[in-house]
């Protein structure tokens, strides 16, 4: 009887350890993948500004192309190109505030502002196309 006594002892101490060492190998899993996400993310957000900041040198290179054209083409291309940065600077709100939990977060998240910087992009690019044809005219 002492005998067993002294292995459900034994054996309670072990398996109270073992849930222990289970529960902080638990915990340790999900701070390494946080920081996973988190080190994403950042990465994200320098890739993401780096296509933003592209964008910007396009948006200056439209507003130069303008300085030939008509006036209505100046005209249409100013307002444009106010829409242009207005969806731009929301966009870099957007990456700015962006934040992930989890891979699920981060990779909807990226989803969404990979599309709608590719959208602006080619907005950037159609504006870019336009201006110059409407300085064209205006030099013929």
């Amino acid at each position: 009887m002492k005998r067993l006594a002294l292995f459900a002892i034994a054996l309670w101490a072990a398996g109270s350890t073992a849930c222990d060492d289970t529960a902080r190998g638990v915990e340790k899993d999900a701070t390494e993948a946080e920081a996973e996400v988190d080190e994403e993310l950042r990465e994200f957000r320098r890739d993401s500004q780096a296509a933003l900041d592209a964008m910007d040198r396009k948006l200056e290179r439209l507003e130069r192309s303008v300085q030939h054209a008509s006036a209505e083409a100046k005209a249409d291309t100013q307002a444009e190109l106010l829409d242009l940065r207005r969806e731009r600077d929301e966009l870099a709100r957007k990456l700015e505030d962006a934040g992930a939990k989890t891979k699920a977060e981060l990779s909807q998240t990226e989803r969404e502002l990979d599309r709608r910087l590719a959208e602006l992009g080619k907005d950037i690019n159609h504006a870019l196309d336009r201006a110059g044809d409407a300085t064209e005219e205006a030099l013929e």
